[in-house]
């Protein structure tokens, strides 16, 4: 998840005093909803009722909805009302992050303690109490959990409040962005197009964006069309140029230098763009009214490997100075046959191991996968957690993805981490990311030759002279099989896997057993 920085913008323009000292709403969006979910700035806005729900297949373990402000604001606690009566004995099922963390700069646990059976409030760990916050935030993640109980309902988010004051908190006046329904078109796009559609411009996503094809053309004289139901009055723009996946992607793609800005009022305007990541601001000569708006590229910064040029997000200002985030339908990925079961839900490698290290076993190697059909996906392989000092190390493959025949290619951005105990593992690195594409296979368990089963088995990270472990919580007992060769081994784990029908997905990149990860089981070592 890449953090879309901005600058104070254009309050100069507002002479109605609305820019006067409140935080700016930049960007809010869900990994996935349900089809009756509100947009994600309802549940912030007092004056909307709505709610928010995963659009998953499970119990949207890792789905969430996502805020971050223009500039640091000081904020005490978030309050998040649930549809469903938690009860005091059991944790709310869900997770939170706070600029990309689960601790404060002063090192405190980000936590949270009910208010009622519905509601809970987040600040920090201060001895046995939740005490405010008091160091600025900038990004708000909220996800789903294992879910209620043993049925594992997911979670139903009504109502998220940030809220200022120590004493009396109280809720923070927001400005938030208009939002409003519009279609964009494009004159050129790169395939797969739903990769690279114009409406990534204004999903909040600045690792998507708008690209043209550059196999066709390059670049100049292409064009975005944005159409708006009414007219509006436009008085400037924020722009994110080139491609913000990662710096890597930003060097080897090209980006826009120069445009022309055409609507329904005024002559052509000519704007220059700089050659930076994150937001630039760009004033029009005046506001305009119109229900069209067309952005044409006129000159482009090369890209040292492709031609395509990119956009990654685009904000439309009004005179008042409040932002415009037009709500685009975006075109969906459909998957080959084969994939169809694996989408909307999170996967789990069920064949793991464990290393013994200073006489602790508590090395554990899983690999997690989700694929949206929005086109995204996210990997985490080989994440591994040392109990000694609490920390997990993964390398994650995200991006996008397309049919291939009965594969799907993956492409985005490969990166290593190296962080603590429930950090969310996508916003630091170890390393500066690649850029990486590979084809994935999948194949049912039952339908899997002997000779491809263990060839599987026998490939496995576990060392022999520890044994294989196997995790699964498919029924009342824990499917744990210890063998110290490998024939005793497939005797004992063909029984299980031929009853349980894991999937195995394989590529150069990642290979693994996997089952939906709310059908196996956590686990962990220990010192002996």
């Amino acid at each position: 998840m890449k953090v879309l920085m901005a600058i104070p913008f254009l309050c100069v323009l507002a002479g109605s005093g609305w820019c006067a000292d409140k935080p700016v709403l930049l960007s809010a969006y869900a990994t996935s909803r349900s089809a009756d979910s509100s947009d994600p700035i309802c549940l912030i806005d007092p004056s909307c009722t709505g709610h928010w729900s995963p659009g998953s297949k499970d119990n949207g373990v890792n789905e969430g909805v996502y805020y971050q402000f223009e500039r640091p604001v000081k904020v005490s606690f978030i309050q998040v009302r649930l549809k469903e009566a938690v009860s005091r004995s059991d944790l709310p099922p869900v997770r939170f992050y706070i600029d990309g963390k689960t601790t404060s700069p002063e090192k405190y646990i980000y936590e949270a303690d009910q208010l009622d059976p519905h509601t809970f409030r987040i600040g920090v760990r201060v001895g046995l109490a939740v005490r405010p916050m008091t160091s600025p935030m900038r990004s708000f993640y909220l996800c789903g959990d294992k879910g209620y109980g043993s049925s594992g309902e997911r979670a139903t988010v009504e109502r998220i409040a940030f809220l200022a004051g120590e004493k009396t908190s109280q809720p923070l006046a927001i400005q938030l962005p208009a939002v409003l329904p519009a279609i964009v078109t494009a004159s050129s796009v790169l395939k797969p197009e739903p990769a690279y559609q114009p409406g990534h411009l204004f999903d909040s996503r600045a690792d998507l964006a708008w690209a043209t094809d550059g196999s066709q053309t390059t670049g100049v004289n292409e064009s975005f069309t944005v159409e708006f139901q009414e007219r509006q009055s436009i008085a400037g723009l924020m722009v994110w140029n080139g491609y913000e996946r990662s710096p890597a992607h930003f060097q080897a793609n090209a980006r826009v230098r120069t445009a022309e800005i055409r609507t329904e009022d005024g002559a052509p305007e000519s704007i220059e763009l700089k050659d930076l990541d994150g937001p630039q601001r760009i004033l029009l000569r005046h506001a305009r009214m119109t229900r069209k708006f067309i952005f044409t590229i006129k000159g482009v910064i090369p890209g040292s490997k492709y031609r395509d040029v990119l956009l990654s997000e685009l904000r439309f200002v009004l005179p008042s100075g409040q932002l415009l985030l037009p709500r685009v339908r975006l075109q969906e990925t459909l998957p080959p046959a084969a994939w169809e079961p694996l989408l909307e839900r999170s996967w789990t490698s069920i064949l793991t191991g464990t290393e013994t290290a200073g006489g602790c076993k508590d090395l554990l190697y899983s690999d997690r996968m989700r694929i949206r059909s929005d086109g995204t996906f996210i990997i985490f392989i080989g994440t591994s957690m040392d109990s000694r000092d609490n920390r997990i190390t993964s390398h994650v493959l995200e991006g996008n993805w397309e049919p291939k025949g009965d594969q799907i290619r993956i492409f985005g951005k490969r990166y290593a981490t190296d962080l603590v105990t429930s950090e969310y593992l996508v916003e630091e690195h170890q390393a500066a990311p690649e850029i990486f594409q590979s084809l994935l296979t999948v194949k049912p368990y039952r339908s899997m030759t002997p000779e491809e089963k263990r060839e599987i088995l026998a490939t496995s990270r576990a060392p022999a002279s520890i044994g294989y472990r196997i995790d699964i919580s498919t029924d009342s007992r824990l499917n744990r099989i210890d063998a110290k060769d490998l024939d005793s081994f497939m005797a004992l784990a063909d029984t299980i896997f031929t009853r349980v029908n894991p999937y195995f997905v394989h590529s150069p990149v990642f290979s693994a057993l996997v089952l939906p990860t709310d059908e196996v089981s956590s686990s962990s070592g220990g010192c002996e």
